[in-house]
């Protein structure tokens, strides 16, 4: 062995490192996970602290501790979220024959945006975020989703339809669109008289 350097550790010494290293990362997560799901109770807790939740201080009057915890959603989560739903919606939107550099992923469009564009960039469009409520949100969410099932729904049926496995004779069930259309139509018909 050369003059100057320490013998490799033994094996139980390597284990009982690991262990350690192992260990330390999931102290490590674990505290990061508590704080993060804890925090906006700790915010709420405070407030209520500093104010009786009267009003009496700097700090925005609550109700109770649902209306503490609304309101602070409202306008502090928007500022943590809204650049990761500024980057998640450049991701999507990026082609290549609009950018000539498209993003890599989400980190590169993170740094990409900061240093071509500034900080304030991430807070583009946060105006409806703190405009509109969680409930707003919902509802605008539920309805659109109902309205594209409403939509979309008879397309894919139609489509399931056709994509079904042929029959044991090798000949698929329906010809065409308007096939599928017209046997769907009459299956209810049968339905609604029958019954």
């Amino acid at each position: 062995m050369p003059p100057g350097t320490s013998p490799p550790p033994a094996p139980a010494e390597a284990e009982a490192e690991a262990w350690t290293l192992e260990n330390a990362a999931a102290g490590a997560a674990a505290g990061f996970t508590t704080v993060a799901a804890l925090h906006p109770l700790d915010v709420v807790r405070t407030r209520f602290q500093v104010s009786g939740g009267r009003g009496w201080s700097e700090v925005p009057p609550y109700r109770n501790t649902s209306h503490a915890v609304y309101t602070i959603a409202r306008s502090e989560v928007s500022l943590f979220t809204n650049p990761i739903w500024l980057v998640k919606t450049r991701l999507q939107l990026q082609t290549p024959k609009h950018h000539t550099s498209g993003y890599s992923g989400f980190s590169d469009a993170l740094r990409t945006i900061l240093k071509e564009e500034g900080f304030l960039a991430l807070y583009r469009g946060i105006g409806p975020g703190l405009l509109l409520n969680s409930i707003d949100f919902a509802a605008l969410g539920a309805g659109s989703k109902v309205a594209a099932i409403l939509l979309t729904y008879p397309y894919q049926v139609i489509r399931a339809r056709l994509q079904q496995r042929p029959g044991s004779d090798g000949t698929p069930k329906y010809s065409n669109s308007w096939h599928v259309v017209k046997e769907t139509a009459n299956i209810y018909a049968s339905y609604c008289v029958g019954t």
